[in-house]
């Protein structure tokens, strides 16, 4: 499938730094992505509860963006990918590594990997329909 089909985005604003969790669904498949598992897998979980993660994702892997990952991980039984220049950072092993242009299928909707190095150096944003999650790439005002 493209791009052009939409998923639905559940943004969760989660932990002490208020940092934003995604998880996208397929509504066709029930397939879905949980992209920056940062804190309260708890409530991460209820979010994607009635799918199936196809995969755990990271923007980059700063400690607020990661802190739920293991227990998300444990829960859903969910592959988990970083870019490679972050690896380091995570503390923990992923299952494989983002490549910049890559294409992410999960159900009827995909998503591109963008890399933009800078916060850190295997900083990623997700492109999806002419939007992007960005992760800590722009901060608020």
């Amino acid at each position: 499938m493209t791009q052009g089909n939409c998923p639905e985005i559940r943004r969760l604003t989660v932990g002490p730094y208020g940092v934003n969790s995604y998880v996208l669904v397929c509504p066709a498949t029930k397939e879905s992505l949980i992209i920056d598992p940062a804190d309260e897998a708890e409530k991460i979980l209820e979010a994607a509860k009635g799918t199936r993660v196809k995969e755990i994702l990271f923007t980059h892997a700063h400690f607020d963006h990661i802190q739920a990952y293991r227990a998300v991980k444990e829960s859903t039984g969910a592959p988990s990918a970083i870019h490679p220049g972050d690896v380091g950072l995570l503390g923990s092993k992923t299952d494989r590594e983002l490549r910049d242009g890559e294409l992410i299928q999960c159900g009827n909707f995909s998503i591109k990997v963008v890399h933009v190095p800078g916060h850190t150096e295997g900083g990623v944003c997700f492109l999806l329909n002419g939007d992007m999650i960005v992760g800590d790439n722009v901060f608020p005002g």
